[in-house]
This record gives C-alpha cells, structure tokens and sequence, in this order.
C-alpha cells in the first residue's frame, strides 16, 4: 500500500493554507505547554497563567481567521447542524439532570472538564478540519513544527528526570504529548525515508518509556506493524527487520536478568521507569483500576442499555471513562453507539481508500487513537476522534451536488447517523 503523497499534485487553496495555520498554532502551542506542565513542578504550579495565556492566543488566532480571512462560510452546512444537535443533545440530558453542567461534586466536576475540552480542542478543530479542501496539508504543517515538538520533548524529560521535589514515577499527560511528536517523526521518516527523522523518533519512544505511561506504545506497536507491511518491499528491506526481532526476543527471554541491571542503572541517574518496572516484577498487564471504572459504567448503562446515560454519561458514573467505546455507548445506548463506531469505521476506510488527499490524515489519526480506545480517550474530549469526523464532513460536504442520492454510493448520512440521535 502506498500512502506518500505529493503535494505538487493537489491544488492547495489559500483557505486551506490559513485553516491549516491555524489548527498548528493550536495544537502545537498545547503540546510544547503540556509537555512542560507534566513534567517540571516549575510550570505546574503556573499552569493555570499558562492556560490563559495560551487560550487567549488561541482564541485570537482563530477568531482572526474566522472573522477577517472569510473561514466562516467555507465550513460545510453539516458541521454547524452537528453542532446544533449536540447542543440539543447537552440542553435535554441538562433537563432530566439539573446537576449535569453546575455542579461541583465528583463525578460532576469531570463533566465541567470534558465541556471544557470539548470546547476549547475538539470543537475548534472539528469546524475548521471540516472546512479544508486538501487535508495532507495539515500533516504538512504538522511535519514543518516537528523539531519544535521534539524540543519541547527532550526539554520535557530532562525537567522529569532532573527537577527536585519529582514525586511521581511517569506522566500519562506527558506520554500522549510525545506520542503525537512520535508519530510525526516516524510519519515523516515513512514519507521522506530521512534517517535523522527516525532516530529523533525512536529516541522520544525511548523517552517515552522511561517517563510516560504505557498506553501510547500500543499506537507505535500498532504503527511500527503498519510501516512493516507496507514500507518493506525487498528481501533486503526484511532482513533489517531480523536484528529488532532478536533483540526483542532476546530481552523477553532473558528480561529476569538484564531488566534489573537496566533499572539499576537507570536509577543510578535518577530515572526510574514505571514501565520498566512493572515489566521487572511481572505486572505489565495491570490495568491501574480500570477494569473497576469499567464495570460501574456497565453497571449504569445496563439500566437504560438503549437511550444511553446521555450526554457525558461516563463522566457522570466515574468522573473518567478512560475508553473511548465504553464512553460512546454510555452517552448513545449500545443500539445508536454501535451505530455510530461502525459507520464512522466504514467512512473512514472508504475515503482513505477511495481518496488520496485524506489519506494520511485518516491513517495518522486512526492509528494514534483506535488501537488506544479501550484504555484512553473519551467521545467529547478527544481531538483525535473529532478531527476524523472533520474529515468525513469535509469529504462529503465536496461531493458533487447534483447526484442524486440513489446514484451516489457516498451516501453522507452514514457518516451523520450516529450523530443525529442526539
């Protein structure tokens, strides 16, 4: 399968040029703040002037795109109907719960945090992402601030392993920043085959076993698998691959007696790896409570298995679902949410397939989040989620208009379905 795209073949329009900017700025801006907050007491204690600020400035970047460089009518009809449905959607699950939205009591105050989140990440880049013609320039953006990401990385773990006062052994906030730093590079190094982009990539997974949590290394084992079956097209191309598979094989057999000397010699400069550790004492597989969160939403949707708990209904039960299926169905039903999983899963297989400009963004996206559903994310808050529904839109929304719906097998609503029980 061959995913490299050249630009040079797709007219990019200046709209997309200005929207794509700006989505940058955005995303970009939060994960270098994030990338500092989880790991240096320093600016988590300042996070709060730090969140303003960065808010202001990404209220007035894309304000200024929406209002002065006419965005507003290039995003597509369908992404503001989703938006009044959702809307409705929060105003009736706020009337049968009248705590829902104001109160500050567990689990209601995670229901304030994933408002927020939705707000100020997902929304922002659904609206926009559904307005761009040629979505491979956002990766193009994305690609240009990469170093940058990488800084901030580096940056990121030296604060972690070196800040006095540390009192905690990883941070999952840090470890979804590099992720998204990871799967630049290695995108990148998968496009453009530049040695320096893998070994920047391979040193922030490094980073990220030492510092982060380990949920982020099932999206680049999942990526790793991908780039392995697609990208090695010689017998030269697998004999490469025989030296990564004995190494691993040989630390896995022997990991009672290298594994000790590794966190030995870790903690002699001050690291100590959760992930690492919990490898040395046979605990890998520890879901850290999960399987309890789990089982009181299941608990809770299984009373009303068919209109759902409404609007963040997981966040209702445990505060954090920390699954994003589990967090679909809890706000859906198991009925409308299995709608919804399924037909997002078919658009987005269906476009990837049938067009080459949404290609990438899809694969990035898709691959950095589904294969971390079960463990992470929720349906509000999840950027990654609401960026490949920007895509459907954006797709469908450029389809010629005078097909008729009986002709064209494209047929948006099994995007919108799910959607539209709101």
């Amino acid at each position: 399968m061959n995913s490299e795209i050249n630009l040079k073949f797709f007219h990019i329009d200046e709209s997309d040029k200005v929207i794509a900017s700006a989505i940058t700025f955005h995303l970009v801006l939060m994960t270098c703040k994030n990338s500092l907050v989880a790991t240096s007491k320093i600016f988590f204690d300042i996070n709060i002037v730090l969140n303003i600020v960065c808010w202001l400035s990404i209220f007035f970047n894309y304000a200024r795109v929406f209002l002065f460089k006419n965005i507003a009518s290039k995003i597509p009809l369908p992404s503001y109907m989703i938006l009044a449905l959702l809307s409705l959607f929060c105003l009736i699950s706020h009337i049968v719960d009248s705590n829902l939205f104001f109160s500050s009591d567990f689990p209601y105050n995670y229901v304030q945090k994933s408002l927020i989140d939705f707000l100020s990440y997902s929304l922002p880049v659904f609206l926009f992402t559904s307005a761009l013609e040629n979505p491979t320039y956002l990766l193009e953006c994305f690609f240009s601030k990469r170093w940058i990401l990488f800084a901030f990385g580096i940056i990121g773990f030296v604060f972690f392993t070196f800040s006095s006062g540390q009192n905690f052994d990883y941070s999952m906030s840090f470890g979804t920043s590099l992720l998204f730093s990871i799967f630049l590079f290695f995108f990148s190094f998968y496009k453009t085959n530049d040695k320096l982009d893998c070994f920047a990539g391979i040193l922030l997974v490094v980073c990220l076993v030492l510092c982060g949590s380990r949920g982020p290394l099932i999206s680049i084992a999942v990526l790793s698998m991908f780039f392995a079956l697609t990208r090695t097209k010689s017998l030269k191309s697998y004999i490469l691959l025989v030296p990564c598979c004995v190494c691993l094989c040989v630390l896995f057999l022997f990991k009672e007696t290298l594994l000790p000397s590794i966190v030995s010699l870790l903690e002699n400069f001050g690291i100590r790896s959760r992930t690492l550790h919990m490898m040395l004492v046979g605990s890998i597989s520890y879901d850290s409570g999960r399987s309890t969160y789990f089982n009181h939403v299941f608990e809770a949707l299984n009373e009303s298995p068919v209109l759902g708990l409404g609007a963040f209904g997981g966040n209702r039960v445990v505060g954090i679902t920390h699954n994003l299926y589990l967090d679909i169905w809890a706000n859906f039903g198991y009925f409308v949410g299995s709608i919804l999983m399924l037909c997002l899963l078919y658009n987005l297989v269906k476009i990837a397939k049938g067009e080459p400009s949404f290609r990438n963004p899809i694969l990035f996206y898709s691959i950095m989040m589904f294969p971390r559903g079960g463990s992470a994310y929720e349906f509000w808050g999840s950027k990654e989620l609401w960026i490949l529904f920007g895509l459907i839109v954006s797709y469908y929304s450029r389809l010629e208009p005078t097909r008729s719906s009986c002709e064209n097998d494209n047929y948006p609503g099994l995007g919108y379905g799910g959607l539209a029980y709101a």
